[in-house]
């Protein structure tokens, strides 16, 4: 009876995607070619030739395999437009820094264990999933929605000193939907009234309950169909109407710590990093071997080999 092989998609842990890198070569590269992350084999693209191409070992490709036309005798590069072409690491190195990055492994750990920077698949899978992916929308009749700004690079009590002097502030806007438990985290590059309520337009439904602090910048938002609540907090927490922005504290705070936790706060890349947090609460929520398989498929969705 023939062993059954293993496939990348099917990883539990670490140990599994070491194990799968310690089968023969080729049976890595044709199962990489089977997951669809890798060209399959075609027919020579010269017009002089037209052969049906072999896999053959060559190690000067990636893998150590490589397309291999007998007529012109010539081989290709399986990587051509997927999401392995450009890089220099060799198959499992990235494949155990995408294992660090779906377990927010930090930055700098995770360059030291792979040599490989986490803004690349910031970049590359999450920023573009965010940005082609139609955006939420929360709230609805009745249904409230809690509203809050807070500047993330830096810290309350004049500490982080460091933090403020090396990089300017950096806001977000947060929105969480009180009835579907969860929430949207919006870089934003100022917090005036021309920024905060196109966006608050865009991602909530009308007829939505906006409960907010009092800024400036959220008045008149009853003129855009929303019920609007404000809790002064400089006063209360909590007002005579039963409003507060708990919820909407918490959920940026898990931007804060996950941003600390992944030692981005002094990345140019900030942003993008924000993209990754947004990507993980909307798609990466369950075991570590399911946001494994989705960072898969999203790397498939976004290098479609055809």
């Amino acid at each position: 009876m023939s062993e059954v092989k293993m496939r990348i998609s099917e990883c539990q842990n670490l140990k599994d995607i070491y194990a799968f890198f310690r089968q023969d070569e080729k049976d890595v590269v044709q199962s990489l070619q089977e997951e669809g992350m890798l060209l399959p084999l075609r027919r020579c693209p010269k017009k002089t030739s037209r052969t049906a191409q072999i896999l053959d070992r060559n190690t000067d490709f990636k893998g150590h395999y490589a397309a291999y036309c007998k007529k012109c005798k010539k081989f290709s590069s399986l990587c051509k437009d997927t999401f392995f072409e450009g890089t220099h690491q060799s198959f499992e190195d990235i494949f155990v820094a995408l294992w660090t990055w779906i377990c927010h492994v930090s930055q700098h750990d995770a360059a030291s264990l792979t040599g490989i920077s986490r803004n690349a698949l910031n970049q590359d899978i999450a920023s573009w999933k965010i940005l082609n992916t139609p955006h939420r929308t929360l709230g609805g009749e009745g249904v409230v929605v809690q509203i809050d700004e807070s500047v993330i690079t830096k810290r309350k009590c004049n500490r982080g000193k460091g933090v403020r002097k090396s990089i300017p502030e950096k806001w977000v806007l947060g929105l969480y939907d009180t009835d579907k438990k969860t929430g949207v985290v919006l870089y934003v590059v100022k917090r005036d009234r021309a920024t905060l309520a196109p966006l608050i337009r865009q991602y909530c439904k009308e007829g939505s309950i906006l409960w907010t602090d009092g800024w400036a910048a959220y008045k008149g938002l009853d003129k855009f169909g929303f019920k609007h609540h404000v809790v002064n907090h400089s006063k209360e927490f909590k007002s005579a109407d039963g409003s507060f922005s708990n919820w909407v504290e918490g959920y940026w705070s898990t931007l804060k710590q996950y941003c600390r936790h992944t030692n981005v706060l002094k990345s140019k890349l900030l942003a993008e990093h924000i993209d990754e947090f947004a990507m993980y609460h909307q798609y990466y929520c369950g075991s570590l071997p399911y946001r494994f398989r989705c960072a898969i498929d999203h790397i498939k969705e976004r290098y479609p080999v055809v």
